[in-house]
């Protein structure tokens, strides 16, 4: 039982997720290497770790250039925060990330981390706010930039899992058009709220549509409110945007290191494929609500990467590859979380706040 229950309590819920998740990991591995176990081993034994250790550098980078985009964003207010504090909470989020169906659990674990870092909750959710939009655009921008390279190359290629690839894509790209059409047509946004309350109403999903309806106003208000702020700032958005673009391609590019790590041969020619094929695994997690998209995430990458690396090979790097992208970064995220728990809350003054 992966969601929440009546009568248990939080701790016991992500215990379950944990458990849920390491036995699905299990199976699933258990599939893929059973075959070719012997073949699989061996390839690991001989890995270089020199270009596995670049490989885990490029996640430490993504979690910089994430720390750097919080560090900017609490700066308005809070000049106080530090790069050091932004990459402790983008850790603890991907701790409870990686927990939670759909990915729904990192921003309510990093709301409580900034808290403990002393940013008030109204503009730690205004924080997070702007770095899922700016998230959202960039991953959306990434995803078509590979697919206008190369098109014609994976629709051929990959016809069986295209289809995935553009729902997911579209999926992600319908969220940044229907936040910015609440904010610019007000009719459309009458119409999106009154209708979907209703539809929730009558499906008996909410106890109070009003209670529904306000939280709406409020997502849209405050969606309203930091466009209005961030509006002038557009240099910074610019730079914010360009970090979490940069951000995309490290993670992107893991694979790559991860078979050179395992000895490969890889031409140049196919890092731009790989880095493709990364984006649209990516891109296809979307649509798998499990927590941290497990089984789904590693069968999708070996039936992908196999076209270029051939089964066993392909299983090999996504073994690593997995291991150092989720599991590892797991590992340290929730280690971070327990040492924010743990330490005392940070106490601003207001010398340190701008007004």
């Amino acid at each position: 039982m992966i969601y929440m229950s009546t009568g248990l309590k939080k701790w016991q819920h992500y215990a379950l997720n944990i458990l849920f998740i390491l036995v699905l990991a299990g199976i699933v591995y258990w599939v893929v290497v059973k075959d070719n176990s012997v073949d699989i081993l061996s390839l690991i034994k001989k890995a270089d770790f020199f270009w596995i250790g670049v490989a885990i550098l490029c996640l430490l980078l993504m979690r910089c250039c994430t720390a750097y985009i919080y560090k900017c964003l609490c700066h308005f207010t809070h000049p106080h925060y530090r790069l050091v504090d932004g990459f402790v909470n983008s850790f603890s989020g991907f701790f409870f990330s990686a927990i939670t169906p759909s990915y729904t659990g990192g921003q309510f674990a990093q709301a409580y981390v900034f808290g403990k870092q002393g940013i008030p909750i109204s503009v730690a959710a205004s924080v997070l706010w702007v770095d899922f939009v700016i998230a959202q655009s960039t991953l959306v921008t990434s995803v078509l930039l590979f697919l206008l390279l190369r098109f014609n190359y994976f629709y051929y290629n990959y016809s069986q899992f295209f289809i995935f690839v553009i729902i997911g894509f579209f999926m992600n790209a319908a969220i940044i058009v229907v936040l910015f059409m609440l904010v610019r047509f007000p009719r459309f946004y009458k119409w999106v709220m009154n209708t979907g309350v209703e539809i929730v109403g009558k499906l008996k999903l909410t106890k109070d549509k009003e209670v529904l309806r306000e939280k709406i106003n409020r997502t849209v208000d405050r969606f309203q409110n930091e466009l209005s702020i961030f509006a002038s700032h557009k240099k910074l958005l610019a730079l914010l945007f360009s970090i979490d673009f940069v951000k995309n391609l490290l993670y992107y590019i893991v694979p790559y290191f991860v078979a050179l790590g395992l000895r490969l041969a890889v031409p140049a020619n196919q890092i731009i494929n790989i880095m493709a094929l990364a984006s649209f695994v990516n891109v296809i997690n979307a649509l798998i609500p499990l927590p941290g998209s497990s089984g789904g995430t590693e069968v999708t990458f070996v039936l992908m990467f196999s076209t270029i690396f051939g089964n066993i090979q392909a299983t090999s790097i996504m073994l690593v590859w997995r291991f150092i992208t989720y599991y590892l970064m797991m590992i340290i995220g929730g280690i971070m979380f327990v040492i924010v728990k743990v330490s005392p809350s940070k106490t601003i003054t207001e010398s340190e706040t701008k007004e």
